[in-house]
C-alpha cells in the first residue's frame, strides 16, 4: 500500500520540530537577556552618572553662587575630557549659559534642546541631564549634560547574545535530531523486515536485535493475532460476499424478466391497432434473451437463497428506514399492478388489469411512508387476485376530489355479503383464506389513518368489491418529476442497457412535439459511449438533457455515480427500476438528482417548452 502524501517519518517529524524549537530558543532568548542586559546597563550606566552629577552640582555651588568662572570651567572641562559627556553647559537662574564646553567643535544649541531628554546631534541620539545648583537653599543655576547613547556597545552585547543562542539552539537542534533517528531506526529496521519476511507465522526473528525492544516485541504479537484472525474472517467473508452478489443477480433476473412480461401483455394488447407495437415486442424478447444469460451466474443459490431473492428480499441492512416523504403514488400503483399480475397468483388465471389515471390524478403526491404503502397495496391486489376464480378484471381508478387523492381497486369476484363486509378489517379476521390472519386490510386501515387518510370497503355478494382509499395531497417533491418539457433544439440523451427502454423512448418521442422542434436524440448502451457523447455536446457548447439507467448491465459504476463523477447533475434524470427505494432517494436528495421510475416511463407526459 503505497504512503500517503500527508504521512511524515519520524525523522521529518522530529526536525520540524526541532526547527520550531530551536527558533523558539533562539527568537525568546536573545530578545529576554537583550533587554534584560539594556535594562541593567542603563540603570547601572544612568546611577554612576548621576551620581557624578550630584557631586559636581555641590562642587559648583560656592563659586557659582560668588560668581566665579574659572573653578566652573575647569570642572566642565574635567568632565568633557573624561570622555562620559560630550556637551556640559552651565546657566544662571536666568537662564542664560554663564558656561559651555563640548568635545567637539560642532555644538547643539542649548535653547533648543533643554526641554527635551533625548536630543539627536550628528545624526547620533544623546541623552540631556539636568541638575539644580542651590548654594544655602538659594537657587543659583543650572547644569546640563549631554552623553551620547552607547550604540558600538549595544550592538556588540546583542550580536554576542545572537551568537550564544544561535549555538544553543543549533546544539539543542542537532540533538533531538540525533535522539529521533536512534528512535526511528528500530522501527525502521522492524519495517524492513515486515517487507522483506515471507513467514506470517513469526515476522520478528528470534536472533533479531530487534527483540529487545518491549514496544516492537509487543507490536510484533498484535499485528500476528490481527492477522491470523483476518484469515480466520477471510473466508467468511468472501462467502458473503458471493452470497450476496448472487442473490443480486437473481433478484435482478426475476425483475428484469417481469419487467419485459408486462410491457409484451402491453404491446399484445395493442397490437390489433398498432403493428408498431411489434418491434417492441421484437426488444421485449432481445431483452429476454440477454437476462436469461445471467441465468448461469445463480447455479450456486441455494432454495432459501432463492425464495428470498424471488421475494425481493435481498441485502437491506444499507436501506434507510421508511420514513414520512412526500410520494409520486401512481408509480408506486403502475410497479404493484405489474409485479402481481405476472406473480404465482395469476398464473393459472385470466385477469385482466386496467390503470384509469387522470391528469390531476397523475400530477399528485402525498405523504406517505413509501414501503409500507406498497405493502399495503401488494395485500390489497392479492385479497382482489384471489376474489376472482377463473376470469375476471381488477381495475384501478385514480383521480383527485376536492384536494384528496382518490384510489378505487375494483374487482368483479365473488363479493361480500353484508354479514361479512362488517367483520372485515378486524385483526384476526380473514375470509374465505385458509391460514389468513386478517391482517393485511387491518394494517393498510391503521396506515391509511395515520397518514390522514381513509380506507372504506363496499361489496356485493357475486358481483364484485370496491376499495376506495382517499389521501390528503401534498406539495409537489422536485425529484420526482411528473412531466418531461425539453426546450426547442435540446439534444435528449438516453443511456440504458436495454434496448426495450430505448425503443419505448423512441417511440413516445416521435408521437410527441420531440421530433418537430429540431430536438435530437442520441442512444448509447454503456457509460463509455454516454462519456463520449456528454464530452462532445459539452464541447460544441450544445444544451441537453441525459436520461439514465442506474444499474447498468456487466458495470461496476452506476447512473448516479457517474453522473456524480461528470458533475452534470443539473442536465441529469435518473430514469431507474428503483425509483422508489429509500437508498436512492437518499443519495439523488444529496445531490439534487431528479428521478423517474420505469413504472411510469410509458405514461409520463412529454412536451417542448416554446
Amino acid at each position: 500500500m503505497p504512503i500517503p502524501s500527508n504521512q511524515q517519518s519520524i525523522t521529518s517529524f522530529a526536525r520540524k520540530k526541532a526547527k520550531s524549537l530551536s527558533a523558539k530558543i533562539f527568537v525568546v532568548g536573545v530578545l529576554s537577556t537583550f533587554l534584560m542586559g539594556l535594562g541593567f546597563g542603563a540603570y547601572y550606566y544612568h546611577g554612576q552618572l548621576s551620581q557624578t552629577l550630584n557631586v559636581v552640582s555641590k562642587s559648583l555651588a560656592q563659586p557659582v553662587a560668588m560668581g566665579g568662572d574659572f573653578l566652573p570651567t575647569q570642572i566642565v572641562k574635567t568632565l568633557v575630557t573624561s570622555g562620559n559627556f560630550r556637551n556640559v553647559w552651565i546657566t544662571l537662574p536666568d537662564g542664560s549659559v554663564h558656561i559651555e564646553e563640548h568635545l567637539s567643535e560642532e555644538r547643539p544649541d542649548l535653547s533648543q534642546i533643554k526641554g527635551k531628554k533625548i536630543y539627536w546631534f550628528s545624526r547620533l541620539p544623546y541623552v540631556l541631564v539636568k541638575r539644580s545648583i542651590s548654594y544655602h537653599n538659594e537657587h543659583v543655576g543650572d547644569i546640563f549634560v549631554g552623553y551620547k547613547v552607547p550604540l558600538k556597545t549595544i550592538f556588540t552585547f546583542a550580536m554576542a547574545i545572537c551568537i550564544i543562542f544561535s549555538i544553543i539552539a543549533f546544539y539543542l537542534y542537532s540533538r533531538i535530531l540525533k535522539l529521533a533517528k536512534n528512535v526511528a531506526k528500530p522501527i525502521r529496521e522492524y519495517s524492513s523486515e515486515l517487507d522483506a519476511s515471507t513467514d506470517i507465522e513469526t515476522f520478528l526473528k528470534a536472533d533479531s536485535y530487534l527483540s529487545r525492544f518491549r514496544e516492537i516485541t509487543t507490536f510484533n504479537n498484535i499485528l500476528l493475532d490481527y492477522l491470523h484472525k483476518s484469515k480466520e474472517s477471510e473466508a467468511i467473508a468472501r462467502q458473503s460476499i458471493l452470497e450476496a452478489q448472487v442473490a443480486k443477480v437473481a433478484s435482478r433476473v426475476r425483475h428484469d424478466i417481469i419487467a419485459s412480461l408486462v410491457i409484451a401483455e402491453s404491446a399484445l394488447e395493442r397490437l390489433k391497432n398498432d403493428y408498431n407495437q411489434i418491434g417492441i415486442l421484437k426488444s421485449v424478447f432481445e431483452r429476454i434473451s440477454n437476462t436469461v444469460d445471467d441465468i448461469p451466474k445463480i447455479g450456486s443459490l441455494t432454495e432459501a437463497e432463492m425464495n428470498q431473492a424471488l421475494l425481493g428480499n435481498t441485502d437491506t441492512s444499507t436501506e434507510p428506514s421508511d420514513t414520512f416523504r412526500s410520494s409520486h403514488l401512481i408509480a408506486f400503483i403502475y410497479q404493484m399492478v405489474g409485479e402481481v399480475r405476472l406473480s404465482k397468483l395469476c398464473a393459472e388465471k385470466e385477469i385482466k388489469f386496467d390503470v384509469v389515471c387522470s391528469n390531476d390524478g397523475f400530477n399528485s403526491f402525498c405523504e406517505v411512508e413509501p414501503n409500507k404503502f406498497k405493502r399495503d397495496l401488494l395485500n390489497l391486489y392479492k385479497n382482489a387476485t384471489e376474489a376472482i376464480q377463473s376470469h375476471g378484471t381488477i381495475q384501478t381508478r385514480v383521480s383527485l376530489v376536492d384536494d384528496m387523492l382518490s384510489i378505487q381497486i375494483e374487482d368483479d369476484g365473488n363479493g361480500m355479503d353484508s354479514e361479512t363486509l362488517e367483520k372485515i378489517g378486524r385483526r384476526g379476521v380473514s375470509i374465505g383464506k385458509n391460514g389468513g390472519s386478517g391482517i393485511g386490510l387491518a394494517s393498510a386501515i391503521e396506515d391509511l389513518e395515520r397518514w390522514g387518510g381513509t380506507l372504506k370497503v363496499s361489496s356485493k355478494l357475486n358481483l364484485g368489491t370496491t376499495i376506495k382509499i382517499s389521501l390528503p395531497t401534498s406539495e409537489e417533491n422536485y425529484l420526482f418529476p411528473t412531466r418531461l418539457t425539453f426546450a426547442p433544439e435540446m439534444t435528449i440523451v438516453v443511456v440504458d442497457d436495454d434496448p426495450l427502454v430505448h425503443k419505448l423512448w423512441k417511440n413516445k418521442f416521435e408521437n410527441s412535439e420531440i421530433a418537430k422542434n429540431s430536438i435530437k436524440v442520441l442512444h448509447g448502451r454503456t457509460i463509455k459511449a454516454a462519456r463520449k457523447i456528454i464530452s462532445d455536446l459539452e464541447k460544441n457548447d450544445e444544451d441537453y438533457i441525459l436520461l439514465i439507467d442506474n444499474d447498468l448491465k456487466h458495470l461496476e459504476i452506476s447512473g448516479i455515480d457517474f453522473v456524480e463523477k461528470m458533475k452534470i447533475e443539473s442536465k441529469s434524470i435518473l430514469v431507474t427500476s428503483n425509483g422508489n427505494s429509500n437508498l436512492l432517494y437518499e443519495k439523488c436528495s444529496t445531490i439534487n438528482l431528479p428521478i423517474i421510475p420505469k413504472s411510469i416511463q410509458e405514461h409520463i407526459p412529454v412536451d417542448v417548452c416554446i
